[in-house]
């Protein structure tokens, strides 16, 4: 470092306050910019963007007054009142606008003052009870503004602590060119004396701060590193540190200039060495990316933003579009650090796994499922928004839409202002409902309309939807056949019953199943059998004997004796001799019948010819001729059904029923 020879600007022999410039030339000259009894104390002096200058400083006679001066293309404008009862001014530019930052001696506050069209309006910072000495301003690259200032304990109210918020510490704050920042302590201050915080910025915008530090009679350095302010005590062999100025090279490492307080009165300046590599304040040997770019934000590892490989891909987070891939992927991914889960092959901003149109044209603006206008299918139902003429079909319709993309639910096929999956008739504007389910419309005056709205039915005449029993079409309120058995409801004994129309005897069971037709307790097939009419409860077989066999199946040997009426030893002697000789006769009337038989029909299975000969030779003479018809019977469907032409009826002899 060089520090070049002193220069004498001027004699000083009054009061006033002076700027002194260089000309092009190398030639230094000096301007008055204000006289009075006491004035041109705390001086500060910046410059603008477009080169405007800015002078402020303090006149003590009366009322503490700060002043202020501004230069435009090379020419002093009068000087103006900033604020009364003020003092430590540090001047800053806003754009191209003077800010002034300054303590308020009436109020102890540390405020901010600009001007406005009435003149100049303050801004509150923080309060200031005491010890407010030689604050500092600094401008960023970026045009930043940071204020640097010490607060002690309110000493003239009894507070003898640093017990409050941020007391006895030194304290920042920063004005981005829109607002203000919060306020925020960096180190600690005697609160018994001054510090002379000093602040500066490096190219990379991170503030730089020194102050005087009484315990040591030396000077504290500090700057924001990963783990926040840390600052360093570097102390003279010669005791030094008040009215420290600080100072940053491009690489932001700092130089110090500083008043030593021994009798000489010098000035000397103190150099930060290079502690690390990169200089972002973590040692290099806990950092495990020694070469960041100066001024990039670094993490407690050391590294900055274009360094960091936050999931352990291989590839650089600035390089990285999947940044956070999981560890079970991280070992095989692509060369835009991407695992399978999160590639995006079109590079449409839509991950493969959710892209559902893979392969849009680069460029192409897209929806959150990767389709361009062309192909976007908002409801996802498999049809293009551009052909769906209802593109916000419910997810749960999604899958039942036809080829317009609608589902049922968002139709109405037939237009009579009824959805098809409520429409029981979607292609009938003339019927809506079908409140019994048959297929019958409610509408009475609609398209086939149901009889019977309210009672299922499968007629299909007029009335069509009513019940009919028989399912011959015609409903049974107009049928005249409910049971559909050929005989009308009116001669029907039983009209809802197909298998039965006559009850002959009127006890409630059709003559088909009824066992006895005409009610005299004899069966159905004894009275044929016997001869007697089944259907006339008036005519019963003939039983001259009462023996409980009809006399026409009674054989003609067994007689018709009615019992002598002799004495009971009698009456038992006959008996027995009776039966033993009807034992003989009935055995050789066998014999001999048999022989007749097989004398007769050699042909003919042993008795059964002459059984239904002899059978049929005796009906004919008490009910008719029994012919036999060759049919099966129509209740049980066995063989041998015979005609009775007296009946005019055909009979079953093996189930008993008339056909």
């Amino acid at each position: 470092m060089h520090i070049s020879d002193r220069t004498l600007f001027n004699s000083v022999n009054g009061s006033e306050m002076r700027v002194a410039e260089r000309s092009s030339g190398g030639q230094w000259g000096t301007t008055t910019l204000h006289s009075g009894n006491s004035t041109g104390w705390y001086t500060s002096i910046a410059v603008s963007t477009n080169g405007t200058l800015a002078a402020t400083w303090v006149d003590l006679d009366g009322d503490d007054t700060v002043w202020i001066s501004m230069n435009y293309d090379g020419t002093w404008m009068p000087a103006e009142i900033v604020a009364v009862n003020a003092t430590f001014p540090r001047v800053g530019f806003v754009g191209e606008d003077p800010v002034v930052f300054h303590r308020d001696i009436t109020n102890t506050d540390i405020v901010m003052s600009s001007k406005n069209n009435s003149g100049w309006s303050a801004e509150f910072i923080a309060d200031q009870p005491t010890n407010f000495y030689r604050p500092d301003l600094a401008t960023g690259p970026d045009g930043t503004l940071w204020y640097v200032f010490q607060k002690g304990y309110d000493s003239a109210n009894g507070d003898a602590d640093c017990d409050s918020f941020n007391e006895c510490s030194v304290l920042m704050v920063h004005h981005d060119g829109t607002q203000m920042g919060t306020v925020q302590a960096i180190g600690y201050a005697d609160p018994g004396q001054g510090v002379y915080p000093s602040i500066d910025v490096d190219s990379a915008g991170r503030p730089h701060v020194s102050w005087y530090a009484t315990d040591d009679l030396g000077i504290t350095v500090s700057a924001e590193g990963p783990n926040g302010w840390e600052p360093v005590t570097v102390t003279y062999d010669r005791a030094s540190g008040r009215y420290s100025e600080i100072t940053t090279n491009d690489e932001g490492w700092e130089t110090v200039y500083t008043f030593d307080q021994e009798a000489n009165g010098t000035i000397v300046y103190l150099e930060r060495n290079p502690t690390e590599q990169d200089h972002d304040l973590v040692s290099d040997d806990d950092d495990l990316c020694p070469n960041t770019p100066f001024g990039e934000s670094v993490d407690n590892d050391g590294c900055g933003e274009s360094q960091r490989d936050t999931d352990n891909d291989g590839v650089l987070d600035v390089n990285d579009l999947c940044p956070f891939t999981n560890s079970i992927e991280a070992s095989d991914v692509n060369t835009d650090g991407c695992g399978a889960s999160q590639r995006d092959t079109d590079n449409d901003g839509v991950n493969d796994a959710l892209d559902e149109c893979p392969g849009t044209p680069a460029a192409t603006a897209v929806d959150n499922k990767g389709c361009d206008a062309a192909n976007q299918d908002s409801d996802s139902d498999g049809i293009s928004d551009v052909n769906d003429l209802c593109p916000d079909t419910p997810y749960w319709a999604k899958d039942s839409v036809d080829s317009d993309g609608c589902a049922l639910s968002e139709k109405d096929s037939d237009g009579d202002g009824a959805y098809d999956d409520f429409d029981k008739f979607p292609q009938d504007p003339t019927q809506i409902y079908d409140s019994d389910n048959d297929g019958y419309g409610d509408n009475e005056s609609g398209n086939s309309p149901d009889g019977c709205p309210f009672e299922a039915g499968t007629s299909i005449g007029t009335p069509a939807g009513c019940p009919d029993i028989d399912g011959d079409g015609v409903a049974d309120s107009v049928d005249d056949d409910l049971d559909g058995d050929g005989v009308v409801n009116e001669e029907d004994a039983f009209p809802l019953d197909a298998s039965e129309t006559i009850d002959t005897d009127g006890d409630a069971f059709g003559d088909n199943m009824d066992p006895d037709d005409d009610g005299d307790g004899h069966t159905d097939v004894k009275e044929v059998d016997c001869g007697s009419n089944p259907l006339d409860a008036t005519s019963i077989p003939p039983d001259a004997d009462g023996d409980g066999t009809c006399d026409a199946l009674e054989t003609a040997d067994s007689g018709n004796e009615t019992p002598s009426d002799g004495g009971e030893a009698e009456g038992i002697n006959a008996m027995v001799i009776g039966g033993a000789v009807g034992l003989v006769v009935v055995v050789i009337a066998g014999i001999i019948g048999a022989m007749m038989f097989l004398s007769k029909d050699e042909d003919a299975p042993l008795g059964t010819a002459a059984a239904v000969s002899t059978s049929t030779t005796q009906a004919e003479g008490q009910q008719g001729q029994m012919i036999p018809t060759g049919k099966n019977c129509t209740q049980c469907n066995a063989p041998g059904v015979v005609h009775i032409p007296a009946y005019g009826r055909d009979y079953c002899s093996t189930c008993g029923q008339y056909n």
